[in-house]
């Protein structure tokens, strides 16, 4: 499952199992931008979530959207 925050492409699919708020929300958005999501945990109030889960989330990057980066490079 891969997703895009803010413009940067991320296989998630190895954190799924380890997600605090269940892999469901993760899955509902493979393949697309989960950037409002992310920022908000899903709810329509701001909460965006902690340093820790952005330094998570980097660890799944794989390259800019529609970018020229390889999976390795």
């Amino acid at each position: 499952c891969w997703i895009v925050v803010d413009g940067g492409v991320y296989e998630v699919t190895g954190y799924l199992a380890s997600h605090p708020g269940g892999a469901g929300i993760i899955l509902s958005y493979c393949g697309k931008d989960a950037s409002a999501a992310f920022h908000s945990k899903g709810k329509r109030k701001p909460k965006d979530h902690s340093p820790k889960a952005y330094q998570q989330l980097s660890r799944y990057y794989i390259g800019p959207l529609g970018g020229k980066k390889l999976i390795g490079k």
